[in-house]
């Protein structure tokens, strides 16, 4: 939260901006935190559920050769910073 603060980095909903240094902005803030939690949870959950499936199957053969990990394809995306993404159609001047 300090960082989104220091950063001055503000939310911007239906033409409402949140900022995270005030009490809404700050449950709002830690409201959407616990959501993304709760989803990458339930995304490993499934990965799990998944390999499993495909062990008792007999079809789990691991990692092949070519496939680079996380930490190496971040590496060659720009040396350790984050991918990040870009959302078509939204401006950070709209709200």
């Amino acid at each position: 939260m300090d960082e989104l603060i220091r950063r001055e980095i503000k939310l911007c909903i239906g033409g409402s901006v949140y900022d995270p240094s005030d009490s809404v902005g700050k449950l709002l803030f830690n409201a959407l935190a616990l959501v993304a939690e709760l989803e990458i949870d339930l995304i490993r959950a499934r990965i799990r559920e998944g390999m499993a499936f495909a062990k008792a199957k007999g079809k789990l053969r691991g990692k092949s050769k070519g496939q680079a990990t996380w930490k190496e394809a971040q590496i060659r995306q720009g040396a350790g910073r984050s991918l990040g993404f870009h959302s078509r159609g939204m401006n950070a001047h709209d709200c």
